[in-house]
C-alpha cells in the first residue's frame, strides 16, 4: 500500500507504470477486495480512507493509480466499478462513459465478489444500481426506477434468483439473461426452477462464442407466469421460418479441464481425438484435424473469412496454428505444446465438452427425413456445446452456412445455435430446458443434407 499511495503523489510517474502494476495487483488480492458488502462501505461514503496494517491512503488516490494502470482486468476492473458507482452516488453523477449500472452488469462485473449468504448476492448490490431499489415485502412504491427487489432473509436464494426476474420481467432483455446462464450454468437447473434464469451463486467458466447470444428473426418473448417459462414464438405468418431442430447428440467428450496445465490440456486433446476416430472410422485423418481445427478456432478465423481470401497460403498464413495444431494431434507428443494454441483452445473450450451427432436428424418430421444421414463414418457431424450437455441433448439451429477454409467447405450452423433438452414426454408441446450456446459443422459432400429436421415456430424454455 505504501508503494501505491507514494506512486499516487508523484506528478510524472510515467516510467514508472510498468513497476508499480505489480504492487497494486497485489493491493487487491487482499482478501478485502474479495468481499461483496465492501462496495456499499466505500461507494456510499465521500471520504474513504483505506487501512493496511500501519500504513494507510485516501480511496481516491487508489482510483487514480488503478486510472492509470495499463491492464485493468479482474479485480482491477471492479475497483474501477466501484468507482463509477461513487461517481453516481456521491457525487450524483450519471454514468455516462463510466460502467454501466445496470443491476444485471453489477451482477456480472461484480461476481467474483463474495459473500456467506447466497441472497446477499442480490441485496448487496440491488441498492446500487441505477434502475433498481430495494423494498419490503408487501411495500408499494413508485419510484421511477424499474426493478423492485423486495428484501426477505425467508425466502429461499432460488426463488429470489427466480422472482428477480419474473416481477420484473419487462425490466429486462431475454439475451442478456440467456448470454449470463450461459456464462455460468452447470445443469442444476436453479435448484430445479428453471433452466433460462442465470443463478448468480454460479462462477463464470466459459466465455461466449463468436457472435453473442441473439436469436435471429424477430421473434415475440414473452414470460408464461404460470409455468416460470421463456415463450418464444416466431412470425410464422410475416414469413419467419423459425429454427430448426437439427440433430441430437449421440456422443460426448469428457469436459475440457479448467485452469488446465499443458499436460491436461494434451490428455483432453488426445481423449477428443480418439472419441472422433471412434466414430468416424472411415475418414481421412488428415480431414478430421481439419475439421476439428474449425470448430476449435472458428472465432479466430473470422477475419480471415471477412477478407474473403480465396489464395491457399493465405489462408494458412492467416491461421498460423493450423500447421502446429495438425504436428500436434498426429504426433500427440509434448515436444509439439504450442501456448498461443492452447491460450486459443481454453478460449473456446474452457466450460465446455466435444460432442458427435446422431446419425439421423433430431425430431424427424417425415419417413424422407428419417431416411437422410447427418452424421456418417466419413463425414461426422461434430459440434461443441457446454460441459453439461449429454446424450440426446437437441441441437437447435437457424440455418446453416457454407464455410470455406484453407481450400475445404464445411457446412456450418449459424451464430445462434444452442442446445435443448426434452422437458418431458409430450414432445408436441415443444417445451425445452435450455442447455446453452452451441456450434456444429460437417465437411460438404455427397448426401450432405443439413436442412432437415423439426421446424420450431415456438419455443417455450421451462
Amino acid at each position: 500500500m505504501e508503494a501505491v499511495n507514494a506512486f499516487s503523489r508523484q506528478i510524472d510517474h510515467q516510467d514508472d507504470e510498468s513497476i508499480i502494476q505489480e504492487d497494486l495487483e497485489s493491493l487487491v488480492r487482499l482478501p478485502w477486495f474479495g468481499r461483496r458488502w465492501i462496495v456499499q462501505e466505500v461507494v456510499l461514503n465521500p471520504n474513504v480512507t483505506l487501512f493496511c496494517s500501519e500504513s494507510q491512503m485516501p480511496w481516491l488516490r487508489l482510483l487514480q493509480v488503478v486510472r492509470s494502470s495499463q491492464n485493468v482486468s479482474g479485480l482491477l476492473s471492479v475497483v474501477k466499478t466501484m468507482e463509477s458507482i461513487w461517481i453516481y452516488h456521491c457525487l450524483g453523477i450519471e454514468a455516462g462513459s463510466q460502467a454501466s449500472l445496470r443491476l444485471i452488469d453489477l451482477l456480472s462485473i461484480l461476481s467474483e465478489l463474495g459473500c456467506v449468504d447466497a441472497r446477499d448476492r442480490i441485496y448487496a448490490l440491488a441498492g446500487l444500481a441505477s434502475d433498481t431499489f430495494l423494498t419490503q415485502p408487501g411495500e408499494v412504491s413508485r419510484d421511477p426506477r424499474e426493478i423492485k427487489v423486495a428484501v426477505s432473509y425467508n425466502t429461499p436464494a432460488e426463488n429470489l434468483y427466480m422472482d428477480l426476474i419474473t416481477t420484473n420481467f419487462r425490466c429486462f432483455d431475454y439475451r442478456d439473461l440467456l448470454k449470463h446462464n450461459d456464462l455460468r450454468a452447470d445443469g442444476s437447473r436453479l435448484g430445479g426452477l428453471s433452466s433460462w434464469v442465470p443463478d448468480w451463486r454460479l462462477p463464470v467458466v466459459r466465455q461466449t462464442l463468436s457472435g453473442g447470444w441473439n436469436l435471429e428473426g424477430s421473434p415475440k418473448v414473452s414470460l408464461d407466469a404460470d409455468l416460470n417459462a421463456l415463450h418464444i414464438q416466431f412470425r410464422k405468418k410475416q414469413g419467419d421460418p423459425g429454427y430448426i431442430i437439427h440433430s441430437s447428440i449421440e456422443k460426448i467428450s469428457n469436459a475440457f479441464p479448467l485452469n488446465a496445465s499443458p499436460n491436461a490440456i494434451m490428455d483432453w486433446i488426445k481423449e477428443a481425438w480418439d472419441l472422433l476416430l471412434g466414430w468416424a472410422t472411415t475418414a481421412t485423418r488428415e480431414l478430421l484435424i481439419h475439421q476439428l481445427g474449425m470448430i476449435f478456432f472458428q472465432d479466430h478465423m473470422r477475419d480471415e473469412w471477412s477478407k474473403a481470401i480465396a489464395n491457399y497460403d493465405w489462408q494458412m498464413y492467416y491461421f498460423k496454428g493450423y500447421a502446429e495444431f495438425t504436428e500436434m494431434i498426429l504426433k500427440g507428443s509434448e515436444d509439439f505444446q504450442d501456448e498461443k494454441l492452447f491460450a486459443l483452445l481454453k478460449r473456446t473450450m474452457e466450460g465446455r465438452r466435444l460432442f458427435l451427432l446422431s446419425p439421423k436428424p433430431g425430431r424427424p418430421t417425415s419417413s424422407n427425413d428419417e431416411s437422410k444421414s447427418i452424421s456418417t463414418s466419413d463425414r461426422p457431424a461434430i459440434g461443441i456445446g457446454p460441459s453439461h450437455a449429454q446424450p440426446g441433448d437437441l441441437v437447435c439451429t437457424r440455418n446453416t452456412t457454407t464455410k470455406t477454409w484453407a481450400g475445404i467447405s464445411h457446412a456450418c450452423t449459424a451464430d445462434s445455435t444452442f442446445l435443448l433438452r426434452e422437458a418431458g414426454d409430450d414432445v408436441t408441446q415443444d417445451k425445452f430446458f435450455y442447455i446453452g450456446e452451441a456450434r456444429a459443422n460437417r465437411r460438404h459432400g455427397e448426401g450432405a443434407t443439413w436442412g432437415t429436421g423439426h421446424r420450431l415456430h415456438s419455443i417455450i424454455l421451462c
